[in-house]
């Protein structure tokens, strides 16, 4: 875990055998108050809350200076960690445990596979901002590339998705990538207020009108062809 590399996903699957002992070095007490607002204090300045962040497991690295977040699959294993600077020295902003699974990895699939619907985002910390909103049927891509296996866990899963990708060009990618490998599915798009990137950048109840607000894919493509 704390000699995180960037993975190139194409790595198998492999869990090694030390991940409750990864768990103990990124452990942070909750119940000290304290401790936690001084690890997580670039989070909290963010607008995310301690129950948000504690649901999510998130973590500290000392070695590393970077929080850290758990990924697990649908069993509930760790399958891997994803570490985020916090610092504007700190490059790249994210970093993987090595052999990450990202092409079979929906970050919160594991809580959200209870629903029928599930809404999709970019980052782990994007898919934090919409539950903390209210909604806990959320999971992230990880990426605005989107391999196959995402589209056959989506599948398998869910009946309706809803985009709430980025709000840029590799956003846009992402959302048609979603549309042709899901083309049965019921399929919405979540609008963002003018000049805003991603959900990470929104206030909860910016967030719950625009999901509230969803349109139907159809209508986002004849809208974004008319802006081509």
């Amino acid at each position: 875990l704390l000699d995180m590399l960037e993975s190139d996903g194409r790595g198998l699957i492999s869990v090694p055998e030390n991940w409750d002992e990864a768990m103990d070095r990124i452990f942070i007490d909750y119940s000290d108050e304290n401790e936690a607002r001084s690890k997580l204090n670039y989070l909290i300045d963010r607008g995310y809350t301690l129950e948000t962040l504690e649901y999510f497991e998130v973590g500290y690295s000392e070695r590393q200076g970077r929080i850290v977040i758990p990924s697990r699959d649908i069993f509930f294993n760790i399958v891997g960690f994803i570490g985020r600077a916090t610092k504007p020295d700190q490059y790249p902003k994210y970093l993987y445990s090595d052999n990450f699974p990202r092409r079979e990895t929906l970050f919160n699939l594991q809580n959200a596979k209870a629903f029928r619907e599930v809404i999709l985002t970019e980052g782990s910390l994007d898919a934090m901002r919409v539950y903390q909103a209210g909604f806990p049927n959320v999971v992230a891509t990880l990426g605005a590339a989107i391999p196959s296996g995402h589209n056959t866990i989506l599948n398998k899963f869910f009946d309706s998705l809803v985009l709430f990708f980025d709000n840029d060009e590799a956003g846009n990618a992402a959302k048609r990538a979603i549309m042709k490998g899901n083309p049965r599915k019921d399929l919405w798009i979540v609008p963002y207020p003018s000049g805003v990137k991603d959900p990470g950048e929104m206030t909860e109840e910016q967030i719950k009108t625009s999901i509230n607000q969803k349109i139907h894919y159809l209508d986002w493509l004849f809208q974004t062809q008319g802006e081509e």
